[in-house]
């Protein structure tokens, strides 16, 4: 019994690649097939309890054998750690309540009880055990990533914390004797770390056993809570025979923070404003991705009491972080106590957090930033603070007070978790609600000075033309004597969409040419160009409205509306009050809107990098923007081009991507003083002017090659774009 069973080795014989998981898969869809009452019976029960978890299209009889084999295998290797590891009978036996209690509590019994020859299955796992001893750690870590499809966790917004980072915040935050809580606990690695940090301490048993009452962990999965408190149990084993008549308390619930009610059954009025930390890393999450409409609400509602709801623009990138960060200090954390939460780094640069960057109820703040450090595959950062709920009871926030909490002290890490600097960030602009962006030192001192163009309200999103697989399409064939089109499906619009909408859903089909319009993606987009116009339906008329009438007069167009108005209404979101296709089309009227546009659009792409701007003459080809891009329009040529100049000026990019959020530009190039045209300025002719050459630059060289990427276009032109940076220079 030499061997050691870490996460690792338990991967490698329980994990999705072992031949005991393949095996036991088959026999659990077998024991489905002999037993389909039952089994159908427990599918539902899980359903309704994982339902505002998951997806619906997530919620597969896959993912409930999955669930089902973790369940076991989890229950089983500690059931015979704790027969196999205590001596003492009634040691043994007040384990084994507390463990049974804990599956009680989280219902979990009544989900997977399903199996009616439990042992064999359970016995073949104990084989595999049996001559291991098993290491102090989060042992499910690997296994449970494994099962729990990555997919269905990521929508969940579960990205689960290395040891390596989770010790080095612990060892920065946390006293012996403190009461903490993991506000999302997860499989528990936070919890193991800190009980590691108490088992090693020099401390007597019995004061060991009250640091560990002290610990506790929240999540609202019950698989989660069902690892937590399992690798609890292993986590201490070491202190097991010296526990006497002691035994730690389980202190991980089943709980939502962000909607607290007693559905739950975890007294939380008892743990009213009582912790000294709260540590984690809570769902990546923003409101769009939530499935539950009631729930949506409640997220809502709550950044509203919070006092950090974003404006309506915003509401559905509201991110769930952001709510844990104001929310469980409120709940949970003593006046003065820490809070220390791993968040997405678009809570420095977003729109939406605005209002949270006024930091109401913190003081002493500390940002950990990770440049290089590539753990999630997303940009992030952690944040720690101190809490004082009375900070701003009484006479609520003000600018002078958001602005004492700047600059934030920051720690710069490298991908080793080595402190590489210490700095400061500031914000580049605050007013009495909240705070632009927080960025670094060295760069807030380069940046341009943040002042809002009188062009930021005279540019808009384009239209919602999605889903892609009902409305683009490519011609199969014309009919020209009655100006009919037959139309298959964009294949590639197709491959590049997410469930359900990533197949098709008409094969070919025939529509009057009426109904044929234009428009261009994000990535169609270049400096002074756009390299491929793609053809959309439009159950519409020219002046871009849906009417009944003009339908009726156009049969192929109107039977194939109903088509797809049929199949958007079958697999849209249960969450989305938008009840047609065109009424999708149509979100905030950003089509039919689009009829009052003048005689050329200046436009660029919503998010990237970096900007791409092209000037569209309107009145040659009727494009209809989508809203991967914004648009301007104007009779003016000059100032047409004039702007898209500014626009695709490298020293604008740069600046730009210093505060805005990580994923999306949207309006900050007007957060810049960019100045109205003026046909009598030199400056604004000469980029106007500069402007016209390289549009037709770039068309000859997008016609050579349609294919050809941004990075090379802007090689080609990078003497017209320094022309340009050095006038924008000097008017900015």
């Amino acid at each position: 019994m030499n061997s050691i069973i870490d996460s690792r080795k338990l991967s490698t014989l329980f994990g999705i690649k072992s031949a005991f998981f393949q095996n036991s898969i088959k026999y659990l869809n077998q024991s489905k097939r002999k037993s389909r009452k039952a089994y159908d019976f427990y599918f539902n029960k899980w359903k309704k309890s994982f339902g505002k978890l998951y997806k619906s299209q997530n919620l597969t009889h896959q993912l409930f054998l999955n669930h089902t084999y973790l369940y076991y295998l989890v229950k089983t290797i500690i059931l015979h750690f704790i027969e196999r590891q205590l001596q003492n009978i009634q040691e043994k036996n007040k384990t084994k309540d507390v463990f049974n209690k804990k599956l009680k509590h989280l219902k979990i019994n009544e989900i997977f009880n399903w199996l009616s020859n439990a042992d064999s299955f359970t016995n073949l796992i104990v084989d595999q055990i049996r001559n291991y001893k098993i290491s102090n750690e989060d042992l499910f870590f690997h296994i449970y990533q494994e099962i729990i499809d990555p997919s269905a966790r990521h929508e969940r917004g579960e990205y689960y914390t290395p040891k390596n980072l989770a010790r080095l915040m612990i060892e920065d935050a946390y006293s012996l004797g403190m009461k903490v809580l993991d506000c999302s606990c997860g499989s528990g690695m936070f919890l193991m770390e800190l009980i590691k940090i108490i088992l090693n301490s020099t401390k007597s048993n019995k004061e060991k056993i009250k640091d560990l009452n002290n610990i506790y962990g929240l999540d609202i999965n019950p698989i989660a809570i069902l690892v937590t408190t399992a690798n609890f149990l292993l986590n201490i084993q070491d202190i097991y025979k010296k526990l006497e008549a002691f035994l730690p308390a389980i202190n991980v619930y089943r709980f939502d923070p962000l909607n607290p009610t007693d559905d739950f059954l975890f007294p939380y009025q008892d743990f009213k404003n009582k912790f000294d930390l709260i540590i984690g890393n809570p769902p990546w999450l923003t409101y769009k991705d939530v499935n539950d409409k009631k729930y949506q609400i409640i997220l809502r509602n709550l950044a509203d009491s919070l006092g950090i709801k974003p404006q309506s623009q915003y509401i559905t990138h509201i991110e769930l972080a952001s709510l844990f960060f104001y929310q469980t200090p409120k709940l949970f954390l003593k006046n003065n106590g820490t809070i220390f939460l791993i968040l997405t780094k678009s809570v420095l640069t977003g729109g939406h957090c605005f209002k949270f960057r006024a930091f109401k109820f913190f003081y002493d703040l500390e940002i950990w930033d990770f440049e290089q450090y590539t753990f999630f595959n997303m940009d992030f950062i952690i944040l720690k603070s101190k809490f004082d709920y009375s900070q701003n009871k009484i006479n609520g926030i003000s600018k002078t007070l958001i602005e004492s909490k700047y600059p934030i002290p920051t720690k710069i890490f490298d991908q080793n978790l080595n402190l590489i600097k210490e700095t400061n960030y500031f914000s580049v602009e605050i007013s009495k609600q909240g705070a632009k962006s927080i960025i670094p030192s060295e760069q807030y001192d380069n940046l341009i000075k943040i002042s809002t163009s009188c062009y930021k309200k005279r540019f808009f999103q384009g239209a919602t033309l999605v889903p892609r697989a009902l409305t683009y399409f490519t011609i199969a064939g014309v009919q020209e004597t009655d100006n009919i089109l037959m139309i298959s499906p964009d294949i590639n619009s197709i491959k590049q969409a997410k469930p359900p909408w990533n197949k098709i859903f008409f094969k070919e089909e025939l529509i009057e040419n009426h109904f044929r319009f234009k428009t261009f993606l994000n990535k169609d987009l270049v400096p002074f160009g756009i390299k491929k116009r793609r053809n959309i339906f439009l159950p519409v008329n020219e002046k871009l409205n849906f009417s009944k009438k003009y339908l009726e007069k156009l049969p192929y167009g109107e039977k194939f509306y109903k088509k797809i108005n049929n199949s958007y209404k079958k697999f849209k979101k249960g969450t989305s009050n938008i009840n047609t296709l065109f009424d999708n089309l149509n979100y905030w009227n950003k089509l039919s809107k689009q009829n009052l546009n003048k005689k050329y659009l200046v436009v660029y792409n919503a998010s990237g990098s970096k900007i791409k701007s092209a000037v569209i003459n309107n009145e040659k080809e009727k494009i209809i923007i989508c809203s991967e891009n914004y648009y301007f329009s104007t009779n003016n040529k000059e100032e047409a081009y004039y702007l898209t100049s500014i626009l695709n000026a490298p020293i604008l990019s740069e600046n730009i991507k210093i505060v805005k959020s990580s994923r999306h530009i949207h309006k900050r190039p007007f957060d810049f003083p960019i100045p109205k045209f003026d046909s009598n300025n030199s400056n604004h002719q000469k980029l106007s002017k500069i402007g016209m050459k390289a549009e037709k630059k770039v068309n000859v060289i997008v016609q050579k090659d349609e294919k050809i990427s941004v990075i090379k276009v802007k090689e080609k032109i990078s003497n017209i774009l320094d022309e340009i940076n050095k006038i924008v220079q000097k008017i900015i």
